[in-house]
């Protein structure tokens, strides 16, 4: 009995060793990046130039809205479509068959 315990250990740790190896491959060969495109890389932000250098992002300080007379309303006055529709409490919740 001890003997095929021992065995069946044996057999499960050479398979846990095999798939760390395994893993440990696949780890390997995808941070080898010696086989991707050397020329790509991304450019520093040091010598970044916009495209059109006329233009900017206005400031906020002299901001007009396109429509002064439409505002969102308070919510304080709100009032919903249907007042007899509310959402039902989770507490009685029965889910469908």
């Amino acid at each position: 009995m001890f003997t095929n315990r021992f065995l069946n250990l044996f057999v499960v740790a050479l398979l846990l060793v095999g798939f760390a190896l395994v893993v440990r491959e696949s780890v390997f060969k995808a941070s080898d990046i010696s086989g991707a495109d050397q020329s790509f890389h991304t450019p520093p932000m040091s010598n970044y130039q916009p495209v059109d250098p006329v233009f900017h992002t206005p400031p906020m300080s002299n901001y007009q809205p396109n429509d002064p007379a439409f505002h969102t309303p308070p919510m304080s006055n709100y009032q919903p479509n249907d007042p007899v529709f509310h959402t039902p409490p989770m507490s009685n919740y029965q889910p469908l068959d």
